[in-house]
């Protein structure tokens, strides 16, 4: 894994929210490439191979999607929360 990739996991994980019933803002991926955190080509490649590896789910857009959190810090090899 290269560093902007989980650079890049790891800021989304931390703030990305997965939307419930309740009324608070939810931060997609979509919004931190619009704040110029990484390359967008880059990052549509990295959700679609996430997306392939079952860490990351999406309904219409790519960059609109959610993660599976547990696969993902598996994924990233943090101990926590991947069981």
């Amino acid at each position: 894994m290269k560093p902007d990739e989980r650079a890049f996991l790891e800021e989304c994980l931390q703030r990305c929210e997965r939307e419930t019933f309740n009324n608070f803002v939810v931060v997609r991926p979509r919004d931190l490439i619009n704040e110029g955190r990484i390359n967008h080509k880059r990052a549509w490649y990295l959700l679609d191979k996430w997306s392939r590896r079952g860490l990351y789910d999406y309904g219409v857009n790519l960059d609109l999607g959610w993660f599976d959190e547990a696969k993902a810090r598996a994924y990233l090899g943090d101990p926590k929360d991947s069981a």
